[in-house]
């Protein structure tokens, strides 16, 4: 008789995200030339990934009647035009993040456009009231979205924890994107404390994202500081403590730091656990697309920072990879 072999196959989950995105802003009028494609450096980065994540930083909508007074100091409103939307399915993203303190820039009526313009292009978003679900490779996986200004605000943690741990307890994978932090070029490094922003609370992201994965999240992705911050592998599962921003042509500020545009690439096992990743660096400047960065810029930034702000608990770095550090705390 032959032995029986018992084959099991495990099917690694790819993700790529990246951090703020904004296709120009038509209420100011800065916006591309029509024959400009603002992904094009980076989309071959995005083809055959399971999950491509990015955060909308304001609505797609052609309402131009903004919520906000703009007459106060640092208040400034944001919106994409809805003819630009489609760039972002070109681009091969599949899931946005819609829960951040710009998506109510021009009220409930450019949230509900948004929506319309995602649901109409066949991408996923985390909103205020959506969760994204997936299925893949028989694994069910959801993105769920948290900010610090809206109903879906991370500063409750009762009732975000709850959320996560309710989640975890209905999908294989659970990813947790968090809109928060400190903002601008002194806020590249995390600290385990509450951080805040022309006065505003915007959250303990150490203590939030540690919670979270308690609590049955697989990875947290974190956005809204404007510049990279470090890396940290807790309970193994990643922690990518700020994307910075991507493609925010012409509407934030891409001088020095701020325009070191990381773009996220990560391995899970099929139960969420963290196998390796690769940051591959990208740049901005004012009124240009996002471009490879042959000084690898934001990977040399985000390496720094991570052995910087969590020594025991960052990654281990080899070029532009990274993986889980053993127990020694070498490879």
């Amino acid at each position: 008789m032959f032995d029986m072999l018992l084959l099991i196959i495990i099917h690694d989950i790819t993700f790529t995200g990246v951090g703020d995105i904004m296709l120009g802003n038509a209420h100011n009028g800065v916006l591309p030339d029509k024959r400009i494609f603002l992904f094009e450096n980076c989309k071959k980065f995005f083809r055959d990934i399971d999950i491509v994540f990015g955060n909308l930083e304001g609505p797609i909508t052609d309402y131009n009647i903004p919520e906000k007074d703009e007459d106060k100091k640092n208040r400034y409103a944001f919106r994409m035009p809805e003819r630009l939307g489609k760039q972002l399915k070109d681009a091969g993203f599949n899931v946005l993040s819609i829960v951040n303190n710009h998506i109510f820039d021009f009220g409930l009526k450019g949230y509900n456009d948004t929506k319309r313009i995602l649901d109409s292009l066949g991408i996923k978003y985390a909103s205020c009231d959506d969760i994204a679900r997936f299925k893949i490779n028989g694994k069910k996986i959801c993105l769920t979205g948290f900010s610090f200004s809206n109903k879906k605000s991370f500063l409750n943690l009762e009732v975000s924890l709850n959320e996560i741990k309710l989640l975890s307890d209905s999908f294989d994978i659970v990813i947790v994107s968090i809109h928060g932090g400190k903002e601008g070029k002194d806020a590249i490094r995390t600290k385990n404390d509450m951080e805040y922003f022309l006065g505003e609370k915007r959250g303990n992201l150490v203590q939030f994202s540690h919670l979270a994965i308690e609590n049955g999240a697989d990875l947290v992705i974190i956005h809204g500081p404007h510049v990279p911050r470090g890396l940290e592998i807790y309970k193994n599962r990643l922690i990518a403590y700020s994307l910075g921003n991507f493609c925010t042509y012409g509407g934030i500020d891409v001088s020095g730091i701020s325009g070191l545009a990381p773009l996220l690439i990560v391995r899970l096992k099929d139960d969420g656990e963290f196998i390796s990743g690769r940051v591959i660096s990208f740049k901005q400047e004012y009124l240009k697309p996002p471009y490879l960065d042959k000084d690898n810029g934001a990977l040399n930034l985000i390496k720094k920072l991570s052995l910087e702000d969590f020594p025991s608990t960052s990654p281990f770095f080899e070029g532009d990879s990274f993986l889980k550090r053993e127990e020694n705390g070498n490879r």
